[in-house]
């Protein structure tokens, strides 16, 4: 009897965590369909988008697993008929064959690679964070000043490492969903529509003009997730 009413507090925070990640995925979904309705302009054969800004965000602040399931929500809301996505048709399972379709599906592992990047750094920084606390044991008045001072900077150079992890995790976002992109882009126009297009010209259409905007947000997307982690916001664990 004892060990139901020690169990019960555990099934509840269970649950509760379970409906609190589902509730972060939905909300990310939301603001990825959001991102995609409010920018709508550019090329109709790859658009200026918002989403990828989004996606920084969601794997940065949602973690690998669940920032990926917020992304793949988005694609399935859209295949299913709702118009989230940002350009002709907006939506429908037809849009798997337009060119910039494979961006989508790039989005939602970029999400995961954000999140398992920055797993891997904040790993890093509590190892070396618990092997310079046993490294120094200061005893007299004068050390513990300096290492105050000390920690200061160290405070210091933390923040600009980890936006710096921020920042690196979502290029590797970047590098992932153009990965996928890309090589879509390429495929729909030579094989599905039949027109003879090079690669160099398919970077002109899906690269050229996006890279650097999308390097923009994704610096703008590091200093505001870095903020939201200092702030206690982080993936569940």
């Amino acid at each position: 009897m004892n060990n139901l009413a020690s169990d019960a507090p555990r099934k509840t925070s269970v649950s509760r965590i379970g409906v609190q990640e589902m509730t972060r995925i939905a909300l990310f979904t939301a603001m990825a369909c959001a991102a995609a309705i409010l920018a709508r302009f550019g090329s109709s054969v790859v658009p200026f988008s918002l989403v990828p800004f989004v996606v920084f965000l969601a794997g940065a602040t949602l973690g690998p697993r669940s920032g990926a399931y917020s992304m793949l929500m988005y694609m399935c809301l859209g295949l299913a008929g709702l118009p989230v996505f940002a350009s002709p048709p907006y939506g429908g399972f037809s849009y798997v064959v337009t060119p910039s379709f494979g961006f989508i599906p790039g989005f939602m592992l970029a999400a995961y690679v954000i999140g398992k990047v920055l797993e891997k750094a904040a790993s890093g920084v509590r190892e070396e964070a618990l092997e310079s606390a046993l490294e120094k044991a200061p005893d007299s008045a004068l050390q513990k000043v300096s290492g105050r001072t000390l920690s200061r900077t160290q405070g210091r150079r933390e923040r600009v490492r980890t936006l710096a992890a921020h920042f690196i995790a979502n290029v590797a976002g970047v590098l992932t969903y153009y990965s996928i992109g890309i090589p879509y882009l390429a495929l729909i126009l030579n094989v599905y529509l039949g027109q003879s297009v090079s690669f160099y010209r398919v970077l002109q259409i899906g690269l050229v003009p996006f890279i650097v905007p999308d390097l923009v947000k994704a610096l703008v997307a590091a200093v505001i997730s870095r903020a939201l982690a200092s702030a206690g916001i982080s993936p569940q664990r």
